[in-house]
């Protein structure tokens, strides 16, 4: 018994979601038992349900890692192509794991309504006032030029979700580059458009 309670519950999730990506929502609960050295019912004791750990393990957390950094605004002192290919690896890692994840959510059943429903603020709804707030701020401070922020985001955000999707569902790359070589190229393509005469020259 004090074999089974060695395992925190994050430790637990890491292996269950490692099992729920390999293996699919069908995997049974005794292999993610039997990889942690436990029994299935410890298991149920610490989650209930097999759905109850599938949400857990699987589901995207309240707050997106890379919309905390967003937040902060962009910083005028700094390259604004610099801050977005930073902001771009951060959020290219990002969906490199969630992509997957949210196909083992649609396979075991749940809508993208449901799983929208479980958030005061659905993920992309959220990335998405993030990414708009972000270039809002650059516009007041003049360091770029654009109309509508919320459009600019959803181009800039837009290109991250299309790309691992497409990868993810029919196993081929729309454009065949290293995740550096892609962000960087979308970066400068973005700030062409919008970048100042003064920044231009």
């Amino acid at each position: 018994m004090g074999r089974q309670q060695q395992f925190t519950d994050d430790q637990i999730l890491e292996v269950a979601r490692a099992c729920f990506l390999e293996h699919g929502p069908s995997v049974s609960t005794n292999v993610i038992a039997d990889k942690l050295g436990v029994s299935q019912a410890a298991l149920f004791k610490r989650f209930g349900t097999k759905e109850e750990l599938l949400l857990a393990a699987i589901l995207p957390d309240e707050t997106m890692p890379w919309v905390k950094q967003v937040s902060a605004g962009p910083d005028p002192e700094r390259d604004l192509r610099e801050q977005l290919i930073e902001i771009g690896g951060i959020i290219d890692e990002y969906l490199s794991s969630l992509v997957p994840r949210m196909a083992v959510l649609r396979s075991a059943g749940f809508t993208p309504e449901g799983l929208c429903g479980r958030y005061a603020v659905p993920p992309p709804v959220q990335g998405h006032r993030a990414m708009s707030k972000w270039f809002g701020h650059a516009i007041k401070l003049g360091m770029i030029e654009a109309e509508d922020p919320g459009i600019l985001a959803l181009t800039f955000l837009g290109a991250f979700h299309l790309r691992h999707f497409v990868h993810h569902t029919f196993g081929e790359a729309l454009v065949k580059s290293s995740s550096r070589h892609f962000i960087k190229n979308l970066v400068d393509t973005v700030c062409r458009g919008i970048e100042t005469k003064e920044s231009a020259s």
